[in-house]
């Protein structure tokens, strides 16, 4: 998916924004609180109605105002859409799709935040948590498997606490065993190559290397607004 353009009203503390994306990498530079995290946020929001710091849009209204407006034009596919996503603390959350889905498919946005970094340094059970979620993402019918899963799996453990008890046969185990081997994820498609779009906050550039940044898309935000745009990193 390409974010082609995004506009917004009163979102965080950005009273307006209008900025355009090109393919490739972009990033969006600025004094801290200006603004640059929000332009991510209100571009995922758009697109698929979640924002990845808060469940409460009311959060997202910049103070005093009681309503926001992000208007996006994403490439999804082979189709280019504009679409519109408004919040008022009366109505709540309305979507103009402009032709396509009310959301976008989950995973057309993804976001890497320093929150994320649990993953490596976190328990083993966030990170399958993770491969589950991302597969899900990918496959959709791999959820069902993974509920069928997760729930012979848990039948199978409350079995082993009744052997243990001595409330049942050990040997009978196999019967959870043959469903759990059943269950087992086999090939999936091999997903087609395709050039991502990328749009970074400065304090990530360290993360691309020199050739990677070279043709990258700056936008410069202060004082809650866009306030230039330019090709390369060069001042």
């Amino acid at each position: 998916m390409h974010l082609r353009r995004l506009q917004l009203s009163n979102y965080r503390n950005l009273r307006q924004a209008e900025c355009e994306f090109p393919p490739g990498i972009s990033i969006v530079v600025g004094e801290n609180g200006a603004g640059k995290t929000s332009l991510l946020e209100a571009a995922q929001f758009a697109c698929c109605g979640r924002s990845f710091r808060t469940s409460h849009e009311k959060e997202m209204l910049r103070e005093g105002s009681g309503f926001f407006r992000i208007e996006v034009e994403v490439e999804h596919g082979d189709t280019r859409l504009k679409r519109a996503a408004a919040y008022d603390q009366v109505g709540g959350v309305k979507v103009d799709p402009g032709g396509g889905p009310a959301w976008l498919p989950a995973g057309s946005v993804l976001c890497f935040s320093p929150d994320d970094l649990q993953l490596i340094k976190g328990a083993p059970a966030g990170r399958r948590r993770f491969l589950d979620d991302a597969i899900c993402l990918r496959i959709p019918s791999h959820h069902r498997t993974l509920l069928d899963y997760q729930k012979v799996l848990a039948q199978r453990n409350s079995f082993l606490h009744r052997a243990k008890a001595g409330l049942t046969r050990l040997a009978d185990i196999s019967t959870w065993d043959r469903q759990l081997a059943a269950l087992a994820p086999g090939d999936g498609e091999a997903a087609s190559p395709e050039k991502a779009q990328t749009i970074i906050t400065a304090a990530d550039a360290g993360l691309f290397t020199e050739a990677e940044l070279a043709g990258a898309f700056v936008l410069e935000v202060a004082s809650g607004a866009v306030r230039e745009a330019r090709a390369g990193l060069g001042v």
